[in-house]
C-alpha cells in the first residue's frame, strides 16, 4: 500500500505533464489543426491485416499438455500410493493434494492455446475436471473413514483425458 501514493502522484504527473505551461501571465497556445491535402492518398482496402500469432500445431498442444498434465498424473500417483498403504491420513492428504493438482491443471488448460480440432475436448476436460476438484477436497476434508470412501465414490469416472490424448496424438493410456 506504500507505492499507492507515489503511483498516484506519479499518475497525476503523467495526467498533467501536457496541460498548459509557463506562467499564468502568458496567454496559453491555442492549437490548430493539421492540414491535410485534398490529393493525400486514402488507406488501401485490399491491404489485409497480417496475422499476429500462428495457430498452434498439434505438435506444440501434445507438449504443452503433457507439460500440465505430468503435476497431475504425479500427484494421482501419489494418492493411489496411498489408498495401497491403507493409511487413511495419508490418503486425505493425498486427496487435498490431487484437488489442490487439479485446480493447477484446469488453470493451465484455461490459459494455453489449443488447435481448434482439440478445443471442444479440452473445454470438456475442464468442465469435467473443474466438477471434480471441490469433491477431491470434500474426500480429503472428510471427518470418518465412511465419508472419505462415499465422497472417493462420487467422483465420476470419465475418458475426457484420453480423448485429448488421441487427438493430440499422444498414447491412449488404459484407465484402471
Amino acid at each position: 500500500m506504500k507505492a499507492l501514493p507515489a503511483t498516484l502522484a506519479l499518475l497525476a504527473a503523467l495526467i498533467t505533464a501536457g496541460c498548459g505551461g509557463g506562467s499564468a501571465d502568458e496567454p496559453a497556445a491555442t492549437a490548430t489543426a493539421p492540414q491535410v491535402s485534398e490529393t493525400a492518398a486514402a488507406p488501401s482496402e485490399t491491404a489485409a491485416p497480417t496475422p499476429t500469432s500462428v495457430p498452434i500445431t498439434v505438435e506444440e498442444a501434445s507438449a504443452s499438455y503433457l507439460a500440465l498434465a505430468e503435476h497431475a498424473n504425479a500427484v494421482g500417483d501419489v494418492f493411489n500410493a496411498a489408498v495401497d498403504s491403507d493409511d487413511m491420513a495419508q490418503m486425505r492428504t493425498a486427496a487435498t493434494a490431487n484437488a489442490d493438482a487439479l485446480r493447477t491443471f484446469v488453470d493451465g488448460l484455461v490459459a494455453s492455446e489449443w488447435p481448434p480440432e482439440v478445443q471442444p475436448a479440452i473445454d470438456k476436460l475442464v468442465s469435467e475436471t473443474a466438477a471434480e476438484i471441490p469433491l477431491w477436497a470434500s474426500v480429503g476434508a472428510s471427518a470418518t473413514d465412511d465419508d472419505f470412501w462415499w465422497t472417493l465414490n462420487q467422483i465420476p469416472a470419465t475418458n475426457s483425458a484420453q480423448e485429448v490424448r488421441v487427438l493430440l496424438g499422444l498414447e491412449n493410456v488404459p484407465v484402471g
